[in-house]
């Protein structure tokens, strides 16, 4: 599956510096009160910069593909399905997750999750 190939991709020996390489707006300039200054990002807690290989694998190997996810009935329903799946066991492979937890894809990245998750403990007016 191409997800394999992305995680061979980041087992080098440098992986931290490879990832770092393929950061897109590396080096980017801003308007600063005496001329252009340097992009400084800090804003990772809700999103993060987009990294060279993301996107590559994305435009390589999901787009071409890309359909319903909930369907069989195609080889591009049938691709995503099992790219879906195989993220899913990635994930909980990585965060440690025990048979008895779920990871629940929300859509709309962290703010979606937690949302989620409050509206799941029933503490939406708490």
């Amino acid at each position: 599956m191409p997800l394999n190939a992305f995680k061979s991709m980041l087992s080098g020996e440098t992986p931290i510096a490879d990832l770092r390489a393929g950061l897109i707006g590396e080096g980017a300039m801003i308007p600063g009160a005496d001329g252009p200054v340097p992009l400084v990002y800090a804003d990772y807690v809700a999103s993060g910069r987009a990294l060279r290989q993301v996107e590559d694998f994305i435009s390589e190997q999901v787009l071409p593909y890309y359909a319903n996810s909930h369907t069989e009935a195609s080889y591009c329903g049938g691709y995503m399905t099992r790219l879906r799946e195989q993220a899913r066991g990635e994930i909980a492979r990585v965060t440690k997750a025990s048979k008895d937890c779920a990871v629940i894809f929300t859509g709309s990245g962290a703010t979606a999750g937690l949302n989620r998750l409050v509206a799941l403990l029933g503490v939406n007016d708490a």
